[in-house]
């Protein structure tokens, strides 16, 4: 057997430090990885959904509640929302998937443009999607289902998905064109009355609420120019004073009307609102009408009140 020699020795050594110290070097990247990993994840957490965390959530098409994360279970996540029962002091609950709840932070992460759609809180306090009409300052002019444009700022606002984005979308060109139909048909003027008609007791009306919509009732008494009501809204249990030229008469025959004119309708429910339709034919007994979507349908020409100026 050979002996080792100082020069082997030498060799061995050498040897055993390379390997020290590539162990060591080792240690040190993993040391580093460790020591950074906490820092990365800590950030990917605060920009992630968990419990006890504030969104805002997608409570129906362009309809959105702000509330707390109570518990994600899957693609799924219920948050708490409003005040707390006043006997079991619990908040109520509401489920929808992670895709429709929006982490409530700093605000907008970037700049809005105009044209894009946010999530918003208003000056009243509720969330509403909008579209953004002008931008400056990290002020936002953003104009909501009512035609309003409300002033917010980008901390109190979030970009929606795609998804959502879209909803927003369709749902503000639906209202311009409720608002549009609604325009015109008021512009049109009041229900038509029968010539020489005067109000007395007992008489079934239509009454016009806030200058422009109008409620069925029934005249309890005439006091001069003083017309009082008893509305057919069981939401209203007082009568209401009005003028004469706000009530009209409810049909006792068949009606004239044409077609382009506007008509107002029963509702499909008592005590709701008589609804505006635009005529787009007339026959004998009945008119084809279309309504705030453009959804045609018949009715008699002895239910409707024809509209003019």
């Amino acid at each position: 057997m050979r002996s080792i020699t100082n020069g082997d020795m030498g060799i061995c050594l050498l040897a055993v430090a390379l390997a020290t110290s590539a162990c060591d070097a080792g240690d040190k990247k993993e040391t580093a990885a460790a020591s950074a990993a906490p820092s990365a994840t800590a950030k990917a957490d605060a920009n992630a959904l968990a419990v006890g965390k504030v969104v805002v959530a997608t409570s129906a098409p362009n309809s959105f509640t702000e509330g707390t994360v109570a518990s994600i279970e899957g693609d799924k996540v219920t948050y708490e929302y409003g005040e707390p029962d006043k006997t079991t002091n619990k908040r109520a609950t509401y489920a929808v998937d992670k895709a429709k709840a929006f982490l409530l932070g700093d605000g907008l992460k970037a700049p809005a443009k105009v044209g894009e759609l946010l999530i918003a809180k208003n000056a009243t306090g509720s969330w509403v999607g909008c579209e953004v009409k002008t931008a400056a300052g990290g002020v936002y002019g953003c104009e909501d289902w009512y035609g309003t444009v409300n002033n917010v700022e980008g901390k109190s606002a979030v970009k929606p998905d795609a998804a959502t984005s879209a909803d927003i979308k369709d749902s503000l060109a639906k209202a311009a064109k409720h608002r549009a139909f609604a325009k015109e048909a008021q512009a049109a003027g009041k229900p038509v009355k029968p010539t020489g008609w005067k109000p007395k007791a007992k008489d079934a009306v239509v009454v016009a609420f806030a200058g422009a919509s109008w409620y069925g009732g029934t005249v309890e008494k005439v006091d001069g120019a003083k017309v009082t009501i008893k509305w057919d809204s069981t939401a209203w249990k007082d009568p209401a004073d009005k003028a004469e030229n706000e009530v009209a008469p409810l049909p006792k025959a068949a009606q004239k009307a044409e077609a382009g004119q506007f008509v107002i309708v029963p509702p499909r429910s008592a005590g709701f609102e008589w609804e505006y339709r635009k005529v787009v034919s007339v026959t004998k007994d009945s008119a084809e009408v279309v309504d705030r979507d453009g959804n045609k349908s018949t009715v008699s020409l002895k239910d409707v009140l024809p509209i003019a100026p």
